[in-house]
């Protein structure tokens, strides 16, 4: 509770990897956090993870993965893993840091979509990070 009543709520929280978590995986329940936001290894067995957030009362939310536009021959196999671990872990959202690089805008969205029609098969949400050139505002965003 909040000094003056008020139910204050954290709902997630991003940890990095929970094996090596910014606060300890027992502390997060007490600060009254949930679900969290984790990072992972391509290699990391999803189930694992899952097993030992459970240990302290907490599901992932969402996963940071991995999505390098710029290398079609590994971006679409990189996502699929990545999907696969969120639907093990439980999480609803990937977390993506898109960049161009040398892609032209209508390119950078075209592999975009083709990653949104991956999730979408996977049932999951794609939230990118906002930074310039991609999402810097909500005005660009639209474009994607």
């Amino acid at each position: 509770m909040h000094s003056k009543g008020m139910l204050m709520t954290l709902l997630s929280y991003r940890i990095g990897n929970p094996r090596k978590s910014l606060l300890p995986l027992e502390r997060l329940k007490t600060v009254g956090l949930s679900h969290v936001e984790i990072n992972l290894e391509p290699e990391a067995k999803a189930e694992e993870i899952r097993l030992l957030l459970a240990e302290h009362d907490l599901k992932a939310a969402s996963l940071t993965t991995p999505c390098p536009l710029n290398e079609p021959d590994r971006l679409f196999e990189v996502f699929e893993n990545y999907c696969g671990k969120a639907r093990v872990l439980g999480a609803a959202i990937l977390f993506v840091s898109a960049k161009p690089g040398e892609l032209t805008f209508d390119a950078a969205c075209e592999r975009l979509h083709q990653l949104g029609d991956i999730a979408a098969r996977y049932d999951l949400r794609i939230g990118i990070e906002t930074h310039p050139p991609l999402c810097e505002n909500s005005e660009k965003s639209a474009g994607i």
